[in-house]
Formats: C-alpha cells, structure tokens, sequence
C-alpha cells in the first residue's frame, strides 16, 4: 500500500521528521554535499512559512521510498526543487513524479518549474510524461537571478 504524507502529517511529529531525514542520509550514500544542500530545502519546508511550501513523503509499507519539496512561486506556479526516490523497485521513480504531478495540479498549481539537473536530459525525462500532463505545463529550468518571480527561468527546451 503506497501512502502520501503531506506536510501537515509530517510537521510536529518527531519520528516522522527523522524517519525523513534518515531516507535524505541514507539516499546520499555518505555525500555530505548533497545532504547539506538537501537538508536546507527539508528544513525550509518543514520550519517556513506554510503557505511557501509543500512536503510530499511517500510510504510503501510504512517505509519512506519518496521525498519531494516544492516552493510556491505564485498562486498557479511552483518550482519542484526536490524529488528524491530510493532505488528499490523498477519503475518507482516515474510513478512517484507522476503522482506528485497530479498532487500538485489538485493543489490548483497549473505550472511547474523543475531545476536541479539543468540539463537536457531533464527535458527529455519531462516529455515522457506529456500524455500524463495535459492539465500542468511542466518545464526544465535554470536558475540564475531576477526576472520572474525573483528567479530567472529560462526553459531548456528553446
């Protein structure tokens, strides 16, 4: 049974909170890089304001497999900063996006905008899923400084 937390579920409860930050440790494999940067978003999202972000965990028989963070950019756009899985099943990682997508087109977000990667591998990825997205517009993105909503974004696929 796959069950999804949400930031409501996860803020103010201590085991929940450290069986989080466990999967973030246990998923960097040791990288103390990638879990600093990683923590900083987790700690954003659970500490910030609650109206700035959404925390999606997921759950495979009480298991955490998923962790996702996303910022709020405005009223219809987010940015999806974090989208960690484990590497236990095959196929896993496109199921949880997907139903993040759908989580976050629910939450009456019509735009996401995916970094991190910035390459076009990410945009690649991202075409997959176009079938599956005809009600959210999805975009690989760069980050720089100030244009639109205080972050340059400008889409890979151009």
């Amino acid at each position: 049974h796959l069950e999804t937390l949400t930031k409501v579920d996860i803020v103010g409860n201590q085991r929940l909170c450290e069986g989080v930050r466990s999967f973030l440790k246990d998923w960097s494999r040791g990288e103390k890089e990638k879990v600093k940067s990683y923590e900083g978003m987790l700690s954003y999202a659970l500490e910030g304001k609650p109206a700035s972000s959404d925390l999606y965990v997921f759950r495979l028989c009480g298991r955490i497999i998923g962790l996702y963070i996303v910022g709020r950019l405005s009223e219809q756009a987010c940015g999806l900063y974090c989208a960690i899985t484990s590497r236990d099943y095959k196929g896993q990682t496109e199921t949880l996006d997907v139903r993040t997508f759908n989580l976050l087109v629910h939450a009456g977000y019509r735009k996401v905008l995916i970094g991190g990667s910035e390459n076009k591998g990410v945009f690649q990825y991202l075409r997959k899923f176009r079938c599956s997205l005809r009600s959210c517009d999805a975009h690989s993105v760069l980050y720089s400084t100030e244009r639109e909503h205080g972050l340059v974004l400008d889409n890979l696929s151009d």
